[in-house]
């Protein structure tokens, strides 16, 4: 198949030198000049692309901010929470820890009252069994 530039060498003139630039400039630049409006619309498009893609980046990033405000607070919150949580965990441990000593120190001391009032009776039962003594004191050979 013939190329292009052996079809358009035909019609030259014998013996004259081709200036390709010119012929390429003759041939296409009433072409070009038809795709420079199009040319133009390209443009206005990609810089209205380019604009809306700032802008929609812009907006990405601002709700980016706005989300992760939301999750800060939202991760404050969960601390506070989990730490009042915590606490009354902790108070109620310690309620319940004193409680459980209060009932022991309480049954504790229980047996020891008994424990005493049971010497006192005792204490007394052999004070009442010793003999009558006279209400002088005791001579040096009575004892």
């Amino acid at each position: 198949m013939p190329q292009l530039r052996d079809f358009i060498g035909r019609f030259r003139p014998v013996g004259v030198p081709a200036d390709r630039e010119a012929e390429l400039a003759a041939e296409l630049g009433p072409v070009l000049a038809l795709l420079q409006p199009t040319e133009a619309d390209c443009g206005r498009v990609v810089a209205l692309a380019r604009e809306t893609a700032e802008k929609i980046s812009a907006e990405a990033r601002g709700r980016v901010s706005e989300i992760e405000a939301a999750a800060s607070r939202r991760a404050r919150t969960t601390r506070e929470q989990e730490v009042e949580q915590a606490l009354a965990s902790t108070r109620d441990e310690a309620r319940h820890a004193l409680d459980e000593a209060a009932t022991a120190a309480g049954q504790r001391r229980e047996p020891e009252r008994w424990r005493v009032e049971e010497l006192i009776d005792e204490a007394l039962s052999m004070i009442l069994a010793l003999p009558q003594a006279s209400s002088g004191p005791p001579e040096a050979g009575q004892r």
